[in-house]
């Protein structure tokens, strides 16, 4: 009777023990290689992302990146964050700072960010303040990116998009167009054409891998969203 006490008193003990949810972490690398048709200079990137899941509804993102250009002398470093929060299943709003060097300015943005995700149709959005604290100007940054589901074949989607920005009197923007195709590894592989406020056409090639629960939001430092301009 008392061996048997003590292995229920046991089990309720271990029933009791309280269950430490880990957080739903992931990562995402994405290399990138784009050509500026019309002067031939070259663009290379490489890029990272990482997720942690702070609860069901809350996400912090950390992006990090560096790229050449062969028309700028700089590795253009970059590093961001944003906060994600999930409004529902297919909409999250989150808030963003992205601090990159592109020589000879040296540049923070920080804004607000929306995505939308279902079965056959997914876009972001966002707009915020750009600052170039080298030359103390101020300005903004926006854009919108969309995917579109358009087959039977879920791992092909159409890709558009549109990006700008406005400080000290400088205008630029960058609109494209394009496709993707995910592997079976869930590997990304996606081909974009598309042509800036000078007129240039520029054609990008980019590869994306995914590890767990894959950040939400794309990154906002001005040489992913106008990549070889």
């Amino acid at each position: 009777m008392t061996r048997s006490l003590l292995i229920f008193l046991g089990a309720l003990g271990l029933s009791a023990t309280p269950v430490i949810a880990e957080p739903d972490m992931g990562a995402q690398l994405q290399l990138q290689f784009a050509r500026n048709v019309d002067d031939s200079d070259v663009f290379k990137r490489i890029a990272g992302a990482f997720n942690i899941g702070i609860s069901d509804s809350i996400d912090l993102q950390f992006d990090i990146a560096a790229s050449k250009y062969t028309a700028v002398d700089s590795t253009a470093p970059t590093a961001g964050v944003h906060l994600a929060y999930a409004l529902s299943d297919d909409v999250t709003a989150g808030v963003f700072f992205t601090a990159e060097d592109q020589q000879p300015g040296n540049y923070y943005a920080y804004g607000v960010e929306i995505d939308y995700a279902s079965d056959r149709f997914g876009a972001q959005a966002y707009y915020g303040m750009l600052e170039d604290i080298t030359l103390d100007l101020s300005g903004s940054r926006y854009g919108l990116d969309a995917e579109f589901g358009l087959f039977r074949n879920d791992s092909i989607l159409l890709l558009a998009g549109a990006h700008g920005q406005s400080i000290g009197g400088a205008d630029q923007s960058f609109a494209y167009v394009g496709a993707s195709y995910e592997l079976r590894n869930g590997t990304v592989l996606g081909l974009t054409a598309g042509q800036n406020d000078h007129g240039d056409t520029i054609a990008s090639f980019t590869a994306t891998f995914a590890f767990g629960h894959a950040p939400t939001f794309n990154s906002r430092d001005g040489r992913s969203l106008m990549a070889g301009y």
